[in-house]
């Protein structure tokens, strides 16, 4: 393929308009997704009420256990299952 019809193929037949169009809006949709994507791939699920965990510690008068929000250290929210993981 040579280097007009690459440029034909990607200006819509050299609807230079058009295209511009288009790949404006591809840059808006791709935009628009990259904070949710970028929150998924760190872990940070953004609803505090996803992932729980219960947090045991003992003292003269009992056991006591309290369920905390979020993920205790080293791990991560998983957004899919709610549950938390392993960081590594």
């Amino acid at each position: 393929m040579n280097f007009s019809k690459l440029v034909k193929l990607i200006s819509f037949n050299e609807e230079y308009l058009i295209a511009s169009v288009v790949y404006l809006g591809l840059a808006f949709c791709v935009i628009g997704f990259a904070p949710e994507s970028y929150s998924f791939a760190t872990g940070d699920a953004g609803n505090p009420d996803g992932c729980t965990y219960e947090h045991t510690w003992v003292d003269e008068s009992g056991t006591y256990t309290e369920t905390l929000p979020g993920c205790p250290e080293g791990q991560l929210c998983c957004e899919l299952t709610g549950e938390c993981v392993s960081a590594d």
